[in-house]
């Protein structure tokens, strides 16, 4: 719709694209790519400028049209503020450490290599590690699901508004990052991340875009490798030496991407 009132009645037209439209992990016949290349460059062409909401995705398309190079741009773009924050001081009655998820788990997002870690860290005798308990907040696509509700460790719980979920994040102990463990994860980064940023509440990412390493500071969140076991098993066992609901409570975290402030980068 932008493209036609730009084409029509020459309308300043900025377009943000928050999945790109050619992407490392899309399996596309020649034609095909050459076709969407030609779409993305039109888009670009015609634009004022074109955001990508990460740097990598951002590369791809000036390596794709270097010439356009100048009106392409990547700008993190924060979330807003569904709810007003208060800080939770209950603690669980059975003393669990929660672990939230949400969204859906599905192919290559998934928690197998959390769970194989933390049951490494179990069989270690790790301090907490038998307090964990994991909840996803969304549904399963997955075809070992069963094997997740078989674990006495996890807890599936119906999907919410957005509203409603972010509300119930305010509970938990950590928040998890799942990203998938192949190539789609590094062009794009999960939206969630911005809402769980404006939760204030620590972040445990399984992470497979290096992005992420500058958004989410790294004294206040556990970040590890996606494809590996042991950097899941390090990070959470830092994660789980750490915990103090206390401290937990007074921890300071940052979030430097106002909403407002980083929509009205487009227009810089």
């Amino acid at each position: 719709m932008g493209l036609f009132a730009n084409l029509i009645a020459k309308v300043p037209l900025y377009f943000e694209f928050q999945d790109p439209l050619m992407g490392s992990q899309m399996k596309r016949s020649e034609l095909n790519s050459s076709l969407i290349s030609k779409l993305e460059r039109l888009f670009i062409k015609r634009s004022v400028r074109t955001v990508f909401v990460t740097k990598s995705a951002s590369l791809s398309s000036i390596e794709r049209h270097p010439q356009l190079r100048n009106q392409i741009v990547s700008i993190y773009p924060g979330a807003w503020r569904f709810i007003n924050l208060k800080l939770n001081t209950n603690v669980n009655a059975c003393h669990e450490i929660e672990l939230l998820h949400l969204g859906t788990l599905y192919g290559a997002r998934n928690l197998n290599n959390f769970f194989l870690a933390l049951d490494n860290l179990r069989e270690a005798g790790c301090t907490n590690a038998n307090r964990v308990c994991v909840k996803n907040l969304g549904g399963i696509y997955l075809e070992n699901q069963d094997d997740y509700l078989g674990r006495t460790d996890f807890e599936l719980l119906a999907p919410q508004k957005r509203s409603e979920a972010l509300q119930r994040a305010l509970n938990s102990d950590a928040l998890l990052l799942i990203q998938h463990a192949d190539s789609r994860s590094n062009e794009t980064i999960p939206y969630k991340t911005f809402d769980y940023l404006n939760l204030k509440k620590p972040i445990i990412g399984v992470i497979n875009n290096p992005e992420l390493m500058f958004l989410l500071d790294v004294d206040s969140n556990y970040l590890a490798d996606a494809l590996s076991v042991e950097s899941i098993q390090e990070t959470l066992k830092r994660f789980l030496s750490e915990f103090d609901l206390e401290r937990r409570g007074s921890a300071t975290f940052k979030n430097d991407f106002d909403i407002n402030k980083q929509f009205a980068k487009i227009f810089e």
